[in-house]
């Protein structure tokens, strides 16, 4: 049968993980969960969920810690908003070591009902797109900072170890704003790896 719940009862062997977009990132994601999971529990199964990650980003982590980690059992936390669509997990929707939850991050049942036996979470859930979050500011919050708590509090309540938090590029600040039809495209300014953080 389909590993799907709709806001049940969760194995207690769960993985989270959540959404990137840079291959180098899901990497760097994988191997700190490896990390931690060898520095752990001696090289056994490693529980996680993953928040969004039924979204383009999250769907295609879960996708890839699953080929990269035979030892991975992966728990996938998603309301299924406008950003995630279950077609986007489709193909896994049947692995024995994915379990899919629909569900609310800012629901503390629902999240200390997923994060039970978890070693790792990975937060990949959020509200996206600064316009968005200018026309409907009280979702933003909402999800991006009740949410946020929400997980901590579980983790913390559960005894979770790792708790990994993606974040948007806003942290980074602002770029100073070059005409690019007056200027050549190489000397346009860009975020980079080694960009200190400078939120507003």
């Amino acid at each position: 049968g389909r590993h799907a719940l709709e806001n049940q009862d969760c194995p207690e062997r769960l993985l989270y993980v959540g959404d990137v977009q840079p291959v180098k990132f899901q990497e760097l994601l994988c191997e700190t969960a490896q990390h931690f999971l060898e520095s752990s529990n001696g090289g056994g199964v490693m529980r996680a969920v993953v928040t969004g990650g039924a979204g383009f980003i999250g769907s295609n982590f879960v996708r890839f810690l699953l080929r990269e980690r035979p030892n991975a059992e992966v728990v996938n936390l998603d309301a299924l908003s406008y950003a995630g669509n279950r077609d986007n997990i489709a193909d896994i929707l049947d692995d024995p070591r994915h379990v899919f939850v629909r569900g609310d991050i800012c629901d503390p049942d629902t999240v200390a009902r997923v994060i039970k036996g978890i070693d790792v979470v990975v937060n990949l859930a959020a509200e996206t797109h600064v316009d968005r979050s200018i026309s409907s500011d009280t979702r933003f919050v909402r999800t991006n900072v009740v949410g946020v708590a929400a997980l901590l509090s579980g983790a913390l309540d559960s005894g979770v170890q790792r708790f990994i938090q993606v974040s948007t590029d806003e942290v980074y600040g602002e770029l100073p704003w070059l005409d690019p039809e007056n200027h050549d495209t190489s000397e346009l300014p860009r975020f980079r790896e080694e960009t200190a953080l400078s939120p507003r």
